[in-house]
């Protein structure tokens, strides 16, 4: 028959009919693998080695799905030992019982439980067609079915197949079956894979069904298509002149056909379902089978391989952030949210990866979509906590901490990080109970220890966890003549010993003394910053600022410590932050002339730094303002720029719409972005306003609403209570909440302006 053609019978799995069989597939919860190896931690690490040794882009896709096939009947094997001989005992036990599974096959029932390879098995049982039924129905159909059901299953699915192995039986069943049956059975092979498609014919009509179960526990899916009526077919093809003989034969055509199609669809969805890697065959039937009956179908097929790709690039994103690999891991979070934007894992990984790579901003957005889709996504309360402490949101952050320890109390890292948040916001007698329950969970964690006796030290109180330093005069010393240090239990002594080494810039010498005092005492933050300066003189420029780092959280205060902790930035080139640190120094004290001096210089480098843009815009001017820190004047030129850009080759604009706002070049809204936060050190620029507005939690379905925009414009500085500042108000300096600039009112309805931020969100994915 010319499937093609012949449009009386491809009417049987038209997309309305066949939709019964996939959404009762969407419904039910498919899990390939058995819960005992999901959650085994061998598995877990076995797998995570598969995924780093075999990356999506591997030049023979080919052997990684069969690699990945075989790395999972590996596991399977140990896992089908323990049940096989339980299933035989139950057989045994079945066919001493007068009930339906006399009707099964011994031998072969045998001979499937000892089967070691893993494959999914395909039982098809003869059609139980009633007596009213032609004689070439009855005699004629099963040995078809059986026959063509073999064929194409060894075709595309051979035994021999490591990837999509189906064992095939038509012969099984000595009888037609029931329900009784199948769910007797389904105890049986609860350890393989099973379909089973059975039929009922009478005198005018068909019905199909089928089982399916997979090695989880209580996975029988059963499901009855839709009522098929070959008499009205049969009537058809009479109309066409076609003689009773080969219009009957016609009809049992269509019948084995549909059993076919029944099997191979339900072997690429388990095949689908069980290998990441597999790629389906059902691209390979479209000469087998009426076109109508594969649209719906091929497409829910797709669906679950884009859905295998996007985890794939998940999982490579998670090896590669946990070997360092950030920025790279980024790049393949990114794909993975390209194929399934509503995975909350996908999105809290990525979260984390931007924590690593300290993009706080970009890290609250991401985190805050992966809390749309799961607002008890413990992970992403906590970096989204962590994220909104270092833009020192620190209300806020200990919100999210509070949250998260809803959810997990004995998270120790987030009780320090609380404790931190605490300490920022002057409550040091709660910040010390933080510090104490985090020890209370591991009581060897260094920065909790550290943190808790510099809050003990602020409340002018002993730490009896260090054993006191003696004075001098009982400090016991002598030489150790090999290395030629001086050996003692104070703090005080290796620090003078430092010093002296630093004089004659013996950096080695000095980083070991300094480490000697930080083992007597962790949190003295002289030890700390003199091995930064020791490290800093090495080169060692990274270790030197996270010297620096742990002495400012002792020590915020001290202006010297922000300008070492800029100098390590600037060789690190993260000159934002580098900028930010010089910014804080002279915020401490306004009269440090190398503070400034630093800054300058970072300043002028950054002169030769190519500024982007679309539309041939100079940013010279706006670059040369925000470098001398005249913010009113750079805030003015901002606007200037946007509404040049905005009235390339247009009438003149007021205030930009919509449209105007859609068509903004990405690049030049980069580049604006940039320069603010560059030279202001992240303290203004449209990704810090943008991290601002998107933190609050109003009203999360819209993007703007009145309530969400006061409170945004109340955060940056903006409004007064409920009056709005005039502009020659606001606090041209850095001195200004953090998002005071750029303003751009003039250019802007609120709610364009919002959207205008919003833009940012592209050049995150760029």
């Amino acid at each position: 028959m010319n499937n093609r053609s012949n449009s009386s019978w491809s009417q049987l799995f038209t997309n309305q009919a066949f939709k019964s069989l996939i959404l009762k597939f969407k419904r039910e919860t498919l899990s390939v693998l058995p819960k005992e190896i999901k959650k085994d931690s061998h598995y877990q690490k076995a797998l995570t080695i598969f995924f780093e040794n075999n990356f999506i882009d591997c030049e023979n896709p080919r052997n990684i799905q069969k690699q990945f096939s075989l790395f999972l009947i590996n596991y399977l094997d140990d896992f089908k030992k323990n049940h096989k001989q339980n299933e035989l005992n139950l057989f045994e036990g079945q066919g001493n019982q007068d009930q339906g599974f006399l009707k099964l096959n011994r031998h072969q029932t045998e001979q499937i439980l000892q089967e070691k390879q893993n494959r999914l098995l395909i039982l098809s049982a003869s059609p139980q067609i009633t007596v009213d039924c032609p004689l070439s129905i009855q005699n004629n159909l099963p040995i078809e079915i059986r026959n063509h059901l073999k064929l194409i299953l060894e075709k595309y699915y051979p035994i021999s197949n490591s990837v999509c192995p189906v064992e095939y039986y038509g012969d099984y069943f000595q009888n037609p079956i029931s329900e009784l049956d199948i769910k007797g059975l389904n105890e049986i092979f609860s350890s393989i894979a099973t379909v089973i498609i059975y039929s009922q014919i009478t005198d005018y009509q068909v019905n199909f069904h089928l089982a399916f179960w997979t090695m989880q526990e209580k996975s029988l899916i059963q499901i009855s298509l839709p009522t098929w009526n070959w008499e009205t077919t049969f009537k058809k093809l009479k109309q066409k002149g076609q003689p009773e003989e080969e219009a009957l034969r016609n009809i049992r055509k269509i019948i084995v056909k549909a059993y076919q199609f029944i099997a191979v669809f339900l072997a690429d969805f388990y095949y689908l379902n069980f290998n990441l890697y597999y790629q389906s065959n059902f691209s390979k039937f479209f000469s087998i089978f009426p076109p109508s009956w594969l649209h719906f179908p091929q497409k829910f097929l797709e669906n679950i391989y884009q859905r295998n790709q996007s985890e794939i690039y998940y999982q490579q994103g998670r090896i590669l952030s946990q070997l360092k690999k950030h920025t790279d891991a980024l790049d393949y979070l990114n794909k993975a949210l390209d194929l399934s934007s509503t995975r909350a894992e996908i999105w809290t990984e990525k979260g984390e990866t931007l924590l690593n790579l300290k993009n706080w901003p970009e890290a609250i957005d991401v985190f805050k979509k992966s809390l749309s889709l799961n607002f008890k996504n413990f992970k992403a309360l906590k970096g989204q906590g962590i994220a909104l402490f270092h833009l020192l949101f620190s209300e806020e952050a200990l919100t999210y901490f509070d949250q998260a320890l809803q959810l997990k109390t004995d998270d120790y890292e987030i009780w320090t990080y609380r404790g931190h948040t605490l300490y920022n916001l002057d409550r040091v007698d709660q910040a010390l109970e933080s510090y104490e329950k985090a020890l209370s969970i591991n009581p060897n964690y260094l920065e909790a220890i550290k943190y808790r006796s510099s809050a003990l030290h602020n409340l002018g109180r002993e730490d009896k966890t260090f054993t006191p330093i003696r004075e001098s005069s009982q400090v016991s010393r002598h030489k150790d003549n090999k290395s030629g240090n001086l050996a003692s239990d104070s703090p005080r002594n290796w620090l003078d010993l430092a010093q002296a080494k630093v004089k004659q810039e013996k950096w080695e010498e000095a980083l070991h003394c300094f480490d000697e005092a930080l083992k007597l005492n962790p949190h003295d933050y002289q030890a700390l910053k003199g091995k930064g300066l020791c490290l800093f003189n090495l080169r060692r420029c990274l270790n030197a600022f996270n010297c620096f780092d742990q002495a400012l959280k002792i020590k915020a205060t001290n202006y010297r410590l922000w300008i070492y902790r800029g100098k390590a930035l600037y060789f690190l080139e993260r000159f934002a932050e580098s900028i930010y640190s010089y910014n804080r120094a002279l915020f401490i004290n306004p009269q440090s002339k190398t503070a400034f001096h630093e800054r300058q210089k970072i300043l002028k480098s950054l002169e030769l730094m190519k500024l982007k843009s679309d539309c041939n815009i100079d940013y010279t001017n706006l670059r040369d303002l925000l470098a001398k820190q005249q913010w009113k004047q750079a805030d003015i030129e901002t606007s200037k720029l946007i509404l040049q850009i905005a009235q390339q080759g247009k009438k003149i604009i007021v205030k930009l719409n919509f449209k105007d706002i859609e068509q903004f070049p990405i690049t030049d809204l980069y580049t604006l972005d940039k320069l603010w936060q560059i030279y202001s050190g992240q303290h203004f620029g449209l990704t810090v306003q943008k991290a601002i507005y998107k933190n609050f939690e109003d009203n999360k379905e819209e993007m703007y609403d009145e309530k969400r925009w006061l409170i945004f414009a109340r955060k940056v500085g903006w409004l007064d209570g409920s009056q709005w500042l005039p502009y020659e108000a606001l606090t041209f300096s850095t001195k200004a909440p953090l998002g005071h600039f750029p303003r751009m009112f003039q250019l802007f309805q609120p709610k364009m302006l919002v959207f205008f931020l919003l833009k940012l969100e592209k050049t995150n994915r760029e």
